[in-house]
C-alpha cells in the first residue's frame, strides 16, 4: 500500500501535471500515442500496441504534427526518425506518463504481463557477451518486452536524458552526470591462428611477441594505445599491421594471417573453438590492460520502477557472465 503522505504527494504532481496537459489543449491519448510512436518507431508497430488500426495512428501523428508544428517523426527506409523537437519532448513525456501510471497504475513493475520495447545503445562487445545473458533473463521474466538495440555514438548520452534510450551498456570511462553501476571487468588476451608458429610457445615471450605482425583494435581511451609507449621507453617497437574499430571483427584477421591480436578475453573463448583459434597470456612485460563495463543511465529513472526492474535483470544477466 502507497504511505498517506506519498500519496498525497502524487495527487498534487498529477494535478499539476494534467493541468498542464489541459493548457496544451491537447487530448492526452494522443500525448500516449506520441510516446509509443518515440518507441516503436513504425505507424504500424506502434498502432499493435495500441490496439488501433494503422490509419487512425497516422491520423493522430497528423493532430500531433499540427499541434507542435513540427513533422516530429520522419521517415528512413522502414522507420521514422525522430526530429530535434520530437526529442526536446520524449522525456518530459516519459516523466508525465510514468507520474501517471505510478499513481494510477499496480504499485509494483508486473514484469510479466508487461509489453513494449525496451532501447538499450551497447557496443559490439556488449552485443557479444551481455545482451544474450540479458535476453536469456528477459525470456523468462518478461517474454512480451523486446528490446532494441543500438550502437554507441556520440549522441548515446544526449538520447539518455531525452528518455530515447533507456540504457546503455558500455566500457566507456567519460560519463558526465550520468548514473551508473559496474557490472564486471575484462582484460585483454591475444590471440593467433591455431597453425602459427608462436602457437606451441606458451608462455610467449617478448621477442616472440614483437617478431610478428600486429592488429590493433582502435577503441577510445583503451589502454591498449600505452603498448607502444612502454615498449618506447625499453628501445623496443612493434609493427602494427592493421587498425580495426570493432572488437568483434578483430579476431578474423588472425584466423588467415600471422598477426597477433589483442581481444577481450571473453571475446577470444567464444571464437577460438569456431576460428581456430590459440589464447595466449600476453609477455610479462606487456601490459595489455582491462576494462570496466558498466550500464548507465540518467538520474530521473532512478524511481521509475520499471527502470529498476531493468538494471536489476541486467545487473543479474552480469552475475551469470561472472559466473561462467
Amino acid at each position: 500500500m502507497i504511505p498517506a503522505a506519498l500519496l498525497v504527494e502524487k495527487l498534487i504532481i498529477l494535478i499539476f501535471i494534467m493541468h498542464a496537459v489541459h493548457k496544451l489543449r491537447l487530448d492526452p491519448n494522443l500525448l500516449f500515442t506520441l510516446h509509443i510512436l518515440l518507441e516503436e518507431r513504425q505507424v504500424s508497430r506502434a498502432a499493435a500496441r495500441l490496439g488501433l488500426t494503422q490509419p487512425a495512428v497516422s491520423h493522430a501523428l497528423q493532430r500531433l504534427r499540427a499541434h507542435f508544428d513540427d513533422p516530429l517523426l520522419v521517415r528512413r527506409g522502414q522507420e521514422m526518425v525522430p526530429t530535434s523537437r520530437a526529442m526536446e519532448l520524449a522525456g518530459p513525456l516519459r516523466q508525465v506518463l510514468s507520474a501517471i501510471d505510478q499513481l494510477t497504475g499496480p504499485v509494483e513493475f508486473d514484469p510479466g504481463n508487461a509489453r513494449g520495447t525496451l532501447r538499450i545503445a551497447t557496443t559490439d562487445y556488449g552485443l557479444a557477451v551481455v545482451l544474450p545473458h540479458v535476453l536469456a533473463e528477459l525470456a523468462t521474466a518478461a517474454p512480451n518486452l523486446a528490446i532494441a538495440s543500438t550502437g554507441i555514438s556520440e549522441d548515446t548520452f544526449d538520447h539518455l536524458k531525452t528518455g530515447l534510450l533507456d540504457l546503455a551498456l558500455s566500457g566507456q570511462e567519460s560519463l558526465g552526470t550520468m548514473r551508473s553501476e559496474k557490472l564486471f571487468e575484462e582484460r585483454f588476451v591475444l590471440v593467433t591462428r591455431a597453425d602459427h608458429p608462436l602457437a606451441a610457445k606458451t608462455p610467449m615471450s617478448l621477442d616472440d611477441y614483437l617478431a610478428w605482425p600486429h592488429a590493433l583494435i582502435d577503441i577510445v581511451h583503451s589502454r591498449l594505445y600505452g603498448i607502444d609507449r612502454k615498449l618506447e621507453k625499453v628501445g623496443k617497437s612493434r609493427r602494427i599491421a592493421l587498425r580495426v574499430p570493432h572488437m568483434l571483427a578483430a579476431p578474423f584477421f588472425a584466423q588467415s594471417t600471422d598477426q597477433i591480436v589483442p581481444v577481450p578475453e571473453r571475446v577470444a573463448h567464444i571464437y577460438a573453438d569456431s576460428l581456430n583459434l590459440v589464447v595466449h597470456e600476453p609477455p610479462p612485460e606487456v601490459d595489455l590492460g582491462y576494462f570496466e563495463y558498466m550500464q548507465v543511465w540518467h538520474e530521473r529513472r532512478d524511481d521509475d520502477p520499471v527502470h529498476r526492474w531493468l538494471r536489476q535483470l541486467v545487473g543479474k544477466a552480469a552475475r551469470n557472465i561472472r559466473s561462467a
